[in-house]
């Protein structure tokens, strides 16, 4: 997996890797291993915690790895010009959600 993504001017580069790999190891599980499973009498979610549905894990990350920040400075009036790293992240996972949708349509 290759990731850039734009922090502004990163306050703690090493920091803001580590949530931006997570976050998108999150979202790849979220996108492509979570099954939601409903109770058939209740119509209950039974697959509502991290308990109950497989999360990833390190073997689920992807063999080579690249994260690289885009390090333009925020043009907003930001704490240092930075920009948020904790939650978008998590969005990068439809990377591969849709490379694989993608990989099935040119199989026919």
């Amino acid at each position: 997996a290759d990731l850039l993504h734009d922090v502004g001017s990163s306050l703690n580069p090493a920091l803001d890797i580590g949530q931006i790999e997570g976050g998108f190891i999150q979202g790849l599980g979220w996108l492509t291993m979570e099954e939601l499973v409903w109770h058939p009498v209740t119509g209950l979610l039974t697959t509502h915690a991290p308990s109950t549905y497989k999360i990833p894990t390190a073997n689920d990350c992807p063999p080579e790895f690249h994260t690289e920040l885009f390090g333009v400075a925020n043009a907003s009036e930001t704490i240092h010009r930075s920009k948020a790293v904790g939650e978008p992240p998590l969005l990068l996972g439809f990377a591969a959600l849709l490379a694989i949708k993608d990989a099935c349509a040119a199989c026919g």
